[in-house]
């Protein structure tokens, strides 16, 4: 199927423009959370490939911060 906007799932540059966007995403995390290196304690950050998963003690720790 031909699109007209964005780009095709499974191509070359999907995965490069993902982690782009999630390395920007982690710089805001770790800006907006000036504790402990960038996170507050209770909250980490797993990348892998293009997925980030985001876990914290409690769901208040993660809404707050």
């Amino acid at each position: 199927m031909s699109t007209l906007e964005g780009t095709y799932q499974g191509g070359i540059i999907s995965p490069t423009l993902c982690n782009v966007a999630l390395n920007g995403l982690e710089e805001v995390i770790k800006k907006a959370n000036p504790l402990r290196k960038g996170i507050t304690p209770g909250v980490h950050i797993i990348r892998y490939a293009d997925d980030m998963i985001i876990t914290g003690k409690n769901k208040e720790i993660i809404i707050n911060n």
